[in-house]
C-alpha cells in the first residue's frame, strides 16, 4: 500500500476514492490533521493511473463526468461489501461459524497420525489404497486403473503420507502458517478448491514426470503459497498475504530441490502454479490487466517468471 496524495476536505477525498473505485482501483482516505486526507493506494501497480486520474481530477475538479464515476464507484463499493457479507453468511450457515483453521488443524492430524502408523508402529496399517496406484514391489501398472475403477481419492490421498521427519515437520510448519490464514481469510470452500488443485494437479504433473514414486503435503503447501502471494499483492487490503522473506526463502528452497534427485519437483510445480492462477482470477485481477493492458508488463513479470520455472521443473522432472 503505498500514499499517493493529499486532498483537503473530506468530502473531495470521499468521492476521490469512489471515482477510483469506479477504474477498479482499491484506495482509501485517511484522516490527518484538521481537514486534511491521505489517499492510500492498495495495490502498487495500479499508482501510474491513480495518478493520472488525480491529474484529471485536480484540474476538472468534481465536474459532471466525476461525479458520474463517483456515483459509480459509490455503487460498486456497496456491491462488494454486500457480496463479502453474502460469502460470509453462506460460509456461517454451510460451514458453522468461523472455522479458526479446524480444517487445516484437522489435515495436520491425520498426517501425523499416518506418518507413526507406518513409520513408528512397524507398518500397523496398510496405507497402499493411499497412493496414486498401488505399487508391488516398487513397480506399478501404469494408466492409473485404480482410479479409473472408481477411487478416486487416490488423485489427492497421497499428500497424507510422508517420507522422513523432516519432510513432515517442515509441510506441517508451513501448512499451519499458511493453511490457517486462507482457510480463516479466504473461506473453506476456498481452501478445499485451492486443496484439491494444488494436490490433484500438482500429483498427475508429477506422475507424468517420473510415476507415482511421491508422497506429501508440499504441493498444496506451494499451492497456498502461490496464492497467498498473489492476493497480498493484488488484494492487499483483504488479509491473506506472505512477507517478502518468505517468498525469497520458499523460491530458494524450490530452486534448491530442482538439484536433489529424491524431491517432488513436478508437484511443487503444479501446485504453485495453480495456486498462482486461482489467485489471479479471485483477486480479479486477470479482469484488471484485460481492461488496462499496460499493467500487465510490470504486474505479471515476476509470476510469470515463477511460472516458467514450474515449466523448467516439471522437464527436469521428466527429463532426469
Amino acid at each position: 500500500m503505498r500514499s499517493l496524495v493529499e486532498l483537503k476536505g473530506s468530502e473531495e477525498a470521499k468521492q476521490f476514492v469512489f471515482v477510483l473505485a469506479s477504474e477498479e482501483i482499491e484506495g482509501k482516505a485517511e484522516h490527518l490533521t484538521d481537514d486534511r486526507h491521505e489517499i492510500w493506494i492498495y495495490n502498487e501497480d495500479d499508482m501510474a493511473r491513480a495518478l493520472e486520474i488525480y491529474n484529471e481530477f485536480r484540474q476538472q475538479g468534481l465536474s459532471s463526468e466525476f461525479e458520474a464515476k463517483a456515483s459509480i464507484g459509490k455503487e460498486k463499493s456497496k456491491e462488494q461489501q454486500r457480496s463479502q457479507s453474502s460469502f460470509i453468511d453462506v460460509r456461517t450457515q454451510v460451514f458453522g461459524k468461523s472455522s479458526r483453521g479446524l480444517l487445516t488443524n484437522a489435515m495436520i492430524g491425520v498426517c501425523v497420525l499416518l506418518y507413526l502408523l507406518e513409520y513408528q508402529m512397524g507398518n500397523a496399517m496398510s496405507l497402499k489404497y493411499l497412493y496414486m496406484t498401488e505399487l508391488t514391489g516398487g513397480r506399478y501398472m501404469p494408466g492409473l486403473l485404480e482410479i479409473r475403477n472408481g477411487e478416486v481419492w487416490r488423485l489427492f490421498s497421497s499428500s497424507f503420507l510422508h517420507g522422513s521427519l523432516f519432510h513432515i515437520i517442515f509441510n506441517m510448519a508451513w501448512l499451519y502458517r499458511l493453511g490457517r490464514m486462507v482457510e480463516d481469510v479466504a473461506g473453506v470452500f476456498t481452501f478445499i478448491v485451492l486443496f484439491l488443485l494444488s494436490s490433484i494437479g500438482g500429483g498427475l504433473l508429477q506422475y507424468w514426470a517420473t510415476g507415482p514414486y511421491f508422497v506429501g503435503m508440499s504441493g498444496f503447501v506451494y499451492g497456498l503459497f502461490g496464492y497467498a502471494w498473489i492476493m497480498g499483492k493484488y488484494k492487499p487490503g483483504h488479509g491473506i498475504g506472505v512477507e517478502k522473506q518468505d517468498i525469497n526463502m520458499m523460491i530458494a528452497w524450490f530452486i534448491f530441490c530442482l538439484f536433489m534427485g529424491f524431491v517432488a519437483n513436478g508437484g511443487h510445480a503444479g501446485g504453485l502454479a495453480l495456486g498462482i492462477v486461482l489467485a489471479y482470477i479471485q483477486s480479479g485481477h486477470i479482469r484488471r490487466v484485460i481492461e488496462y493492458p499496460h499493467l500487465a508488463t510490470k504486474s505479471l513479470k515476476a509470476p510469470v517468471l515463477v511460472l516458467m520455472l514450474c515449466v523448467v521443473a516439471a522437464l527436469i522432472e521428466y527429463i532426469f
